[in-house]
């Protein structure tokens, strides 16, 4: 016989038998058993507590393990009073899988810090908290609690996951797009002391991501034919904080969403929902077309759905002729599961053209209809420049709401709007512009003139020129607010070009030019040249049509005075 016992081994009827491989090996057993105490391990890497199980000493059994499982911890710190172990130190004492806080999936002891436990909800920090703080909503992404502004931050709500709603709970969640618990509806919220009624339930058409439960039974509301008001509801998580593992419950509450025994509901509306963790109820006497949904299609994981209906209420109806054979909940072309043809902002249409708003069919996707750019009414790809009609205006090939190239304004013919360029006679830059085609300053012309034209040569009170007509000049004149402005003023009379208002020194004249003066006739002894240049006559000629003395007008007079002679002409 041995003197010592081979790790791992016991002893029974004078043979060493292998302890079970749950125990730890230099420790031994007393027997074949997988749990710490008589008959079974001396020491085990970890236990799990066997609730009423206890030996003829009154001590608690515990069921050895290598490693505690997902949601438990090793926990050596807390003296069960009645395990095995609880007389021996810390040391000594065997490790109990003892359960997470319930804000956490797994841990590593019984705090709740971040760095020691995976949240199940969300983490706050450096914390897991069964719920987000007021003035912050839970990223989807990550869990983690994002402070909450007017731009991004949808609006978060926070519900129990067993209380149902009354008017004023249902009432301080309008507009709330996330909510942190359940939606219970039930008799109580129908007939209770803060009634509600179908109407009060659009408070609540904002809502797509529920953490917890929805529940809507028992409805006595005539009016309460729909569930319209979640027609944007995506996801159900069905997460209760603190709850018992899910297949451990075995009343109404298992179900993640439970919509039954309501008097007038006829259609579900829960085109929208693609995610829920749990089973799921749809039951009542008039409730239809839950029966023709291909629930696998629906989903993105495999869920249980328990339908309840009246097949004699539901004979006949059916779903809109655009919707796939995937089904619908309810009638028309946007309840459909999914669409036959085209698909445009969650319901169904033949083609893309008939779409109430303007749309084009997605290269990528031909089962999709894509929105055109918000300018448009109509189009055939995204973008402002890809527009067939405008909803505003059309500028330089794009639609847009405003003309905003510098120098348009906006014209308007048989009912199209077009950006078209202000005349070349209005001022240029961003202050200037125009708000018409006139060349004038005002309403339907320029706001401001290039250049004015004060020769009175237009009936307008205030006309714009891009450079002054013939027989004018620029000139410089001091504008409103000591704005200097060009100004075009007319010429002398003789002249056709000139730089000032008299007849001095024109570029061009009229009719003839006799030194720097513009005139309308050369001056006595002087002729007119081919360029109209006022020359001098021949000393000969009185006045003459050129230098000779043969194109003489007139002989200049010559007087003699003689003796005896009279003066006489030659």
């Amino acid at each position: 016989p041995l003197a010592i016992l081979p790790p791992h081994h016991r002893v029974f009827q004078g043979v060493c038998q292998l302890c079970n491989e749950k125990c730890i090996a230099e420790k031994g057993c007393t027997g074949p058993g997988d749990h710490i105490g008589p008959n079974g391990c001396e020491f085990c890497p970890v236990v799990r507590l066997l609730e009423e199980a206890y030996n003829k000493d009154g001590l608690m059994m515990g069921q050895c393990d290598k490693v505690c499982g997902k949601g438990m911890y090793a926990n050596n710190l807390k003296p069960y009073k009645n395990l095995y172990t609880h007389d021996r130190p810390p040391a000594e004492r065997v490790k109990v899988c003892t359960p997470c806080d319930p804000v956490c999936e797994d841990c590593l002891s019984s705090g709740t810090a971040s760095y020691e436990c995976k949240c199940k909800y969300a983490r706050d920090n450096l914390n897991c908290v069964s719920r987000c703080p007021a003035g912050k909503f839970r990223s989807l992404r990550d869990k983690t609690c994002v402070e909450c502004n007017s731009s991004v931050c949808p609006k978060n709500c926070h519900t129990s996951d067993t209380d149902p709603l009354n008017l004023t709970m249902v009432e301080g969640m309008f507009d709330c797009e996330y909510v942190e618990g359940s939606i219970i509806i039930n008799e109580v919220s129908w007939n209770g002391p803060d009634p509600i009624n179908s109407t009060h339930l659009e408070y609540l058409n904002e809502i797509s991501t529920i953490t917890g439960r929805l529940v809507i039974r028992d409805s006595p509301d005539p009016t309460f034919t729909s569930l319209s008001m979640f027609t944007k509801l995506t996801t159900v998580k069905g997460e209760i904080v603190g709850s018992k593992p899910r297949h451990k419950r075995s009343d109404e509450s298992d179900y993640t969403i439970d919509i039954d025994n309501n008097t007038a509901l006829e259609t579900a509306d829960l085109q929208s929902l693609k995610t829920v963790k749990g089973p799921i109820k749809l039951g009542g006497e008039k409730l239809c077309y839950v029966d023709k949904v291909q629930w696998s299609s629906v989903f993105d994981s495999q869920v249980k759905v328990d339908v309840a209906i009246s097949e004699e209420n539901c004979a006949g109806k059916t779903c809109s002729p655009e919707c796939s054979d995937k089904g619908c909940f309810g009638p028309t072309h946007d309840m459909c599961v999914s669409c036959r043809n085209k698909e445009f902002q969650n319901s169904c249409y033949e083609t893309c053209d008939v779409t109430p708003t303007g749309s084009y069919a997605d290269d990528k996707d031909p089962s999709k209809c894509r929105p055109c750019h918000e300018n448009c009414f109509t189009c055939t790809g995204f973008g402002n420049h890809l527009c067939l009609d405008c909803r505003f205006t059309m500028d330089s090939g794009a639609c847009v709401r405003n003309c905003t190239t510098t120098g348009t304004y906006e014209h308007v013919e048989n009912g199209k709007r077009e950006c078209l360029p202000c005349s070349n006679a209005c001022m240029k830059g961003e202050s200037s512009g125009c708000t018409g085609s006139g060349t004038f300053q005002g309403y339907g012309g320029c706001n401001a003139c290039k250049m004015y034209d004060k020769t009175g040569n237009t009936t307008d009170e205030i006309s714009c020129v891009e450079e002054c007509p013939p027989k004018s000049y620029k000139y410089i004149e001091d504008g409103e607010n000591g704005i200097y402005r060009e100004v075009c003023k007319p010429c002398d009379e003789q002249c056709t070009i000139c730089t000032n208002e008299q007849n001095y020194d024109c570029p061009a004249c009229l009719k003839v030019k006799q030194g720097p003066y513009c005139q309308e006739q050369c001056d006595n002894g002087y002729y007119a040249d081919n360029d109209d240049i006022c020359r001098e006559c021949s000393n000969e000629c009185a006045t003459c049509t050129g230098t000779s003395s043969t194109n003489q007008n007139s002989p200049r007079i010559w007087k003699f005075r003689l003796p005896s002679l009279k003066f006489f002409r030659l």
